[in-house]
C-alpha cells in the first residue's frame, strides 16, 4: 500500500500528535528553568529516518518547527543512519545549523524497530544559560562573545552519557545544575516519545514510518498547493522599517505567485549589522513559511510537505541571512518582523486572510544577579508581549506573542527566581490601534530591584520608533518606551545595572487596527470604554462616541 486511506491516516496522525504532546508535557513538568516550564520556549517533534518532519506538539514554537528538519538532516551528515545505535542522543546549538542562536539546543534521539533505524524524536529548547555575556544580549559585536557553541556531537552513545561533553557544558555556564537539569528533562521527553512510538508501531504491526510519513506529507503538500492556486498570479511586495540598532533597518519582500507555487524574495533588505540582531537563514525561512501557512493554509497540520511549494530567497550578507561569524544572539529582534512583512505583501491580494501588524518582537529582560545568600542566578526568560494586530475576523488579542508562541512571564516566577519585585503590571489604555477591529492592547510592567547585590539586565526591545501599522484604514498601534527610575533609557537594547530600590518600567507597543474606525460597532466601543481599554477621549476622537452612548454629530 503506497499511501493510507483518509480515515486511517486521520487516526494515526492524531495518535502521533498525542505522542508528541506527551513529550511536551514531560519536558514542561520536569524542566528546571522557567523559560521552558512557563514561557513555552521549546518544541517537540517526530521525524522519519530522512529527517523529514511528521508531527509536532500542539503548542510548538514556529521557529523551531521550521528549523528542526534541517538540523536533523545535518546530524545525518555527521552520523549516518547506518551508524546510529539505540540509546544515542545527538545535540548541537550551532546557530547556522540549528535555530539561530546559541541558547537554543536541538536534540535528536534515533528510534529503532528491531535493528532498523526508522526515525527520530526531536526537541529544540531554550537553555537557561549558555555562558558568554548573557546568551541573548543584543549588544554583542562578535559571535564568539555569545557563549558556548556545541558542534554536532553525541550526548549519549548507546545509552551511556558522554562525560567529556557534559563537563565542557558545565564548565562554560554559570548555573550548571539548571542547564543540565533542562537537558536531562529533554532526554526524558525524547525517551518518552520513543517508548510511545514503539508501542504505536507494535499495535499496528508497522516496521517503519515510511508509509505514514509519505501520506501526511502528501496531504499537506496537496492542501498547500490547492490554497496557493486560489491566489491570483502576480508579484506582491511590501516594505517594513524597524528600529534596528543605531539606524533604522528595512525588510523588502516580494512574493511571486505562479500557479500552485510561491517564491519569496528578500532582495533589497538591509545589510547585516555589527550587533547581535541578525537573523540566520534558517530562522528567516521558518518564519516565512509560518506566515504563509497562517494566511493561506492554516487548518492542515504542518510537516515537510507544507514547505515544498514555497521557495525562499534571502541574499547572503543581509540582516536576514548574515555571513558567519556575525553576532546573532538576539536574532528575533529582526527575524520576528518577517511575519509582518510577508502578511503585508499578502494583504495586497488576500486582505481578509491576514492580520494587521502586531507588536512583535516580544520584549525580554535577561537578568543576572545574586540571591540573598550570595548564590548566582541567571534568568533568560523574563518576557512580556504587546498587542496582536487586528484582522477581518475581529480584534487583536492583548499581550499575545506573535509570531512566536512564548508566554508572558508570571509575576510569581519573576519574584521567586530573581532579585526583582513586580510593582506594576496592567493593560495599557489606548495602546491598540483604532479600527473597525481594534488592535490588541499592550501592557505596562514595572520591576524593582530588592537585592542587596547589583543586578545586571540585558534589554531586548523594539518598536520604540516604528509602530505596528494598521491595515485597510485601521490606525497604527502605539510605540513602546522603557524607563529606569522614571527616566528614558539611552540604549534600549543595551545593558543596565540596578541597585537596590532601582526600577525599570516597560511600556510595550500596541497592535495595529483593521478597517476604518468609523465602521466599528457602537456597542463594542462602549464596551471598550467601560473595560478601560479605550479612554473616553479616544472614543470620541477616533470613533465619534461620547459618554452618553450616541454617535458624535461631527463623525456622522
Amino acid at each position: 500500500m503506497e499511501t493510507l486511506d483518509g480515515i486511517t491516516l486521520n487516526i494515526w496522525w492524531s495518535r502521533l500528535t498525542s505522542i508528541v504532546d506527551e513529550m511536551a508535557a514531560t519536558i514542561e513538568r520536569t524542566a528546571f528553568s522557567s523559560v521552558v516550564r512557563e514561557s513555552n520556549d521549546y518544541c517537540c517533534a517526530l521525524l522519519d529516518a530522512n529527517g523529514d518532519l511528521i508531527a509536532q506538539n500542539s503548542k510548538a514554537i514556529p521557529a523551531f518547527i521550521g528549523t528542526m528538519s534541517y538540523t536533523v538532516r545535518e546530524f545525518l551528515k555527521v552520523f549516518a543512519s547506518r551508524t546510529l545505535k539505540p540509546g544515542d542522543v545527538i545535540i548541537t546549538n550551532n546557530p547556522w545549523i540549528a535555530s539561530g542562536h546559541l541558547p537554543d539546543l536541538t536534540m535528536a534521539l534515533p528510534v529503532f524497530s528491531g535493528k532498523k533505524h526508522i526515525g527520530f524524536c526531536g526537541l529544540t529548547f531554550h537553555m537557561p544559560d549558555v555562558g558568554g555575556r548573557s546568551g541573548v544580549a543584543a549588544d554583542t559585536t562578535d559571535h564568539f562573545q555569545e557563549g558556548l557553541k556545541i558542534p554536532i556531537v553525541k550526548l549519549y552513545s548507546k545509552g551511556q552519557i558522554e562525560k567529556a561533553v557534559v563537563d565542557i557544558i558545565k564548565a562554560n555556564v554559570r548555573i550548571p545544575m539548571e542547564v543540565m537539569g533542562d537537558i536531562e528533562a529533554a532526554v526524558t521527553a525524547a525517551k518518552t516519545g520513543e517508548s510511545r512510538l514503539c508501542d504505536f508501531m507494535q499495535e499496528y504491526s508497522l516496521s517503519d514510518l515510511k508509509m505514514i510519513s509519505r501520506s501526511v506529507q502528501k496531504v499537506s503538500e496537496r492542501a498547500m498547493r490547492e490554497a496557493i492556486s486560489k491566489i491570483p498570479a502576480g508579484v506582491y511586495s511590501q516594505s517594513l522599517t524597524f528600529d534596528g540598532w543605531d539606524t533604522p533597518l528595512n525588510i523588502e519582500v516580494s512574493i511571486k505567485v505562479d500557479g500552485d507555487e510561491m517564491v519569496v524574495d528578500y532582495s533589497g533588505t538591509s545589510p547585516q549589522v555589527d550587533y547581535g540582531i541578525n537573523s540566520v537563514y534558517n530562522y528567516t525561512y521558518a518564519f516565512t513559511i509560518y506566515a504563509i501557512k497562517c494566511a493561506v493554509c492554516p487548518f492542515v497540520p504542518n510537516n515537510e510537505g507544507s514547505c515544498r511549494p514555497i521557495k525562499v530567497i534571502v541574499p547572503e550578507g543581509s540582516v536576514l541571512n548574515p555571513r558567519y561569524p556575525a553576532p546573532v544572539s538576539a536574532r528575533f529582534l529582526s527575524g520576528h518582523f518577517v511575519h509582518a512583512a510577508v502578511l503585508g505583501a499578502l494583504a495586497k491580494v488576500i486582505p481578509d486572510k491576514v492580520n494587521a501588524e502586531s507588536s512583535a518582537p516580544f520584549w525580554g529582560m535577561m537578568v543576572q544577579g545574586r540571591r540573598g545568600n550570595g548564590e548566582i542566578y541567571v534568568t533568560t526568560g523574563l518576557l512580556a508581549n504587546g498587542g496582536q494586530g487586528a484582522s477581518a475576523l475581529g480584534d487583536g488579542i492583548s499581550c499575545l506573542c506573535i509570531p512566536s508562541n512564548v508566554g508572558n512571564t508570571l509575576v510569581e516566577s519573576t519574584e521567586t527566581t530573581t532579585g526583582l519585585r513586580v510593582t506594576e503590571k496592567e493593560f495599557l489604555m489606548d495602546s491598540g490601534g483604532p479600527g473597525q477591529y481594534r488592535g490588541g492592547l499592550a501592557q505596562r510592567v514595572t520591576v524593582e530591584s530588592v537585592s542587596s547585590y547589583p543586578t545586571d539586565i540585558f534589554l531586548l526591545t523594539e518598536r520604540l520608533k516604528n509602530p505596528a501599522r494598521g491595515y485597510m484604514g485601521g490606525k497604527d498601534g502605539t510605540c513602546g518606551a522603557i524607563f529606569k527610575n522614571g527616566e528614558p533609557i539611552a540604549f534600549p537594547k543595551g545593558q543596565i545595572r540596578l541597585n537596590k530600590g532601582d526600577t525599570v518600567t516597560l511600556i510595550l507597543p500596541g497592535g495595529g487596527g483593521y478597517g476604518k474606525p468609523e465602521l466599528r460597532e457602537r456597542s463594542k466601543v462602549q464596551e471598550d470604554v467601560l473595560n478601560g481599554f479605550v479612554s473616553p477621549e479616544q472614543a470620541k476622537r477616533e470613533y465619534g462616541y461620547s459618554s452618553e452612548g450616541h454617535q458624535d454629530s461631527s463623525k456622522a
